[in-house]
């Protein structure tokens, strides 16, 4: 039994669909190491900086105030590095938003010619709300996204 025009074009709808997504949950888990890797760093320079403050002597004010400075830029690169929930949470919301789009334009994409359904796969993106979202969305597996600077939300 061969298949129609529409059941092809949904076919191959659903195939790209599933690269973007699975690219998308790609720069997801490049989030979620590279956060993790950040705050591992922090906690580290914090747990460092904190053993030396220990055996300080009261009177080594130099280094008191050198340490401070470190244990506060640590601190803020910890912070910085927390952000990583927040984008993953944004990109996981993004995701779902998608599975339910599908969901909701599924009769309409089975009869949709190529040119609706390739707009539809386009129209993914404008949801999108990182950089690796963006930079993922119609790369190869082999590309990975440039690593940007986390913007506070």
């Amino acid at each position: 039994m061969s298949k129609t025009s529409a059941e092809r074009g949904l076919e191959w709808a659903l195939g790209e669909l599933l690269r973007v997504w699975s690219r998308q949950f790609d720069a997801a888990q490049g989030v979620l190491r590279g956060g993790s890797a950040e705050l591992l760093r922090s906690f580290s320079r914090i747990h460092a900086a904190q053993a030396q403050w220990e055996t300080l002597a009261d009177n080594d004010h130099a280094l008191r105030a050198a340490l401070s400075r470190e244990l506060h830029e640590a601190s803020e690169q910890a912070l910085h590095g927390l952000q990583f929930a927040d984008r993953l949470d944004q990109m996981l919301a993004v995701l779902h938003g998608d599975v339910e789009r599908l969901r909701r334009d599924m009769d309409t994409l089975r009869d949709a010619d190529p040119a609706t359904l390739q707009r539809w796969l386009d129209e993914l993106a404008a949801h999108y709300t990182t950089d690796e979202q963006r930079e993922r969305h119609g790369a190869s597996t082999a590309e990975a996204p440039g690593q940007s600077g986390v913007d506070f939300f």
